[in-house]
């Protein structure tokens, strides 16, 4: 006899990415505002945002160190960067503070691994399955496409005016 999980799923039926990530969604949405689950979520979201802007900052620097005569040219991309390191630094805070302070916050952080790693494996499956000619880079690059259009929707989602109020 299968068995069905909680959510479910039979356990011998692999979930999809995009299960994964809508099961995440419901999860999120089900959370009141202002919760340690919400708030954690939130959190790594601002933090994956501030991360892609530093790097992107950092290369617009370098950029402008190597190609760029406008001195305030450089000038200006040197203050945007510090600016996102600014409120990087910032959120760092934040989140070590919420981890000391919220009761439940460290234990949903320390679970993110987890939760992402499910939809990064499932992805990952996903493509080496679609894609069975492909090579190990052109799997990378489709599931880091995969996942990240996943997360982008929970992000999205989660961001709504949905979920409980408190």
């Amino acid at each position: 006899m299968v068995e069905e999980d909680n959510t479910g799923a039979k356990n011998n039926e692999p979930k999809t990415a995009g299960k994964l990530g809508q099961e995440l969604i419901e999860n999120i949405q089900n959370t009141e505002f202002g919760s340690p689950v919400r708030l954690a979520w939130m959190d790594f979201f601002d933090r994956n945002k501030l991360v892609d802007e530093l790097y992107a900052n950092r290369r617009d620097v370098k950029e402008a160190r190597e190609n760029s005569k406008d001195t305030l040219d450089l000038i200006g991309k040197e203050s945007d960067l510090r600016i996102v390191e600014m409120k990087t630094a910032l959120l760092e805070n934040d989140i070590r503070r919420r981890e000391a302070e919220v009761p439940g916050y460290s234990e949903v952080s320390r679970n993110f691994d987890n939760v992402l790693g499910e939809i990064a494996w499932a992805a990952r499956e996903e493509v080496e399955a679609k894609y069975p000619n492909d090579d190990e880079s052109k799997w990378e690059e489709r599931t880091e496409d995969l996942y990240q259009s996943i997360i982008g929707k929970v992000e999205q989602e989660a961001r709504s005016r949905k979920g409980k109020q408190a």
